[in-house]
């Protein structure tokens, strides 16, 4: 399958241990900068729902 991984990282984790970000993700990050919001510690996903059924779903703020 080509979806697995042999090299027994975590999907979604690059080799210094940050999580990879997705296209989404970047943008839904830019967006909640340019609204002004600041990261809460305690807070592990922040989704944001706008019209027309657009969803912003960010890990790890």
């Amino acid at each position: 399958d080509d979806k697995e991984d042999d090299d027994g990282q975590e999907q979604g984790v690059d080799a210094n241990g940050k999580s990879k970000q997705s296209r989404s993700e970047k943008k839904s990050r830019k967006a909640m900068l340019k609204l002004g919001m600041k990261p809460v510690t305690g807070v592990t996903r922040v989704a944001i729902k706008k019209s027309k059924n657009i969803l912003f779903v960010i890990s790890k703020p």
